[in-house]
């Protein structure tokens, strides 16, 4: 199969946590990474993707519509909720989508587009799929059945220039309600931009980010509570 050209979708992802399951639980980890790297390759490839990177635990893969990279980190995410992980681990992975031109060399992919769906993806936790405003406009009307798009808010990314406006992709199947985890998480990266101020912008969005996730998801899981329509 040809690698995408021209306009591109960039789907990144990683596995969060993973430095602490490795140094506790080296066993389980490792059955739980190989598990982790067959749902990615085999949904990937069935929506046409290409892997063109991997760094550790995550993989960065192209496609040449921002449908199938929506579709492919939807399922994604339901076959990591469903999967029987090697216990004590709960594998969780987060997701950054981005669409823009492609700058492509010997087999690899590089420029501001690349790295924006790099730098949305670390805006948050583990069972979360972002994407930027110009991947949301091309996929919104074929989002499949249970699947919605929440705006999150706007955030500065580092190293890029301009505001960039943040999506949440949510839905059948995907995590409804921010854990306890989540927000202990985001409290520590909060409190963490008080000693490292170089860092502070970056670890403070990241954070606000989060939690307008929270609030986004919330009132998405509110509106389609039935007991609200009793």
């Amino acid at each position: 199969m040809a690698r995408p050209t021209g306009t591109v979708t960039f789907l990144f992802t990683d596995i969060e946590g993973s430095t602490a399951a490795w140094d506790t639980h080296h066993s389980a980890m490792s059955a739980a990474q190989l598990r982790h790297d067959e749902i990615v390759k085999r949904t990937i490839q069935q929506e046409n993707g290409h892997i063109f990177a991997t760094g550790g635990d995550g993989v960065a893969a192209a496609f040449q519509s921002a449908r199938s990279a929506v579709a492919a980190a939807v399922e994604m995410q339901r076959a990591f909720e469903r999967e029987p992980w090697p216990p004590p681990l709960r594998i969780t992975v987060r997701m950054g989508i981005n669409t823009g031109e492609a700058i492509e060399r010997h087999g690899d992919y590089f420029g501001p587009a690349v790295i924006k769906a790099a730098r949305l993806m670390s805006l948050v936790g583990g069972r979360r799929i972002v994407c930027s405003r110009g991947t949301a406009v091309l996929v919104e009307p074929h989002l499949a059945d249970g699947i919605r798009l929440l705006p999150v808010g706007t955030v500065r990314l580092k190293g890029l220039g301009g505001a960039e406006e943040v999506f949440a992709i949510a839905g059948t199947g995907l995590v409804a309600a921010p854990s306890d985890r989540d927000r202990r998480n985001a409290s520590v990266r909060r409190a963490a931009t008080v000693h490292r101020s170089a860092a502070r912008q970056h670890l403070i969005q990241g954070c606000a980010c989060e939690l307008l996730l929270f609030a986004a998801i919330c009132m998405h899981s509110l509106d389609h509570d039935p007991r609200r329509s009793r």
